[in-house]
């Protein structure tokens, strides 16, 4: 009786492991040629993600950059309104003097 048992479950085995062969499975490749596909094109796009965010850091570097000199001829700019009101001033100043 067991040697029956261990005879069913090794002919059990040999049918099962025939039925789940690779051949029997069709289609097999294409879902696997499907995701190299698809990451070859993740790939491609990150690539391409990676360009423009270094593009896009030298950009904002340029910015601060302008912003920078900007903020420069601003404060200087306001240096020139203060020396040039004292000009003025010297001005009608003269002109007080001469009119005396």
């Amino acid at each position: 009786m067991k040697n029956e048992k261990i005879i069913f479950l090794l002919a059990c085995l040999f049918l099962f492991s025939g039925c789940c062969t690779r051949g029997g499975i069709h289609n097999l490749g294409d879902g696997a040629n499907a995701v190299r596909d698809d990451l070859s094109k993740l790939g491609d796009e990150q690539t391409s993600a990676a360009i423009t965010n270094t593009e896009l850091e030298g950009k904002i570097e340029q910015s601060g950059e302008l912003a920078s000199e900007l903020e420069k001829s601003i404060t200087d700019g306001a240096g020139d309104i203060t020396e040039f009101k004292k000009i003025l001033q010297r001005i009608r100043e003269r002109g007080t003097e001469a009119s005396k």
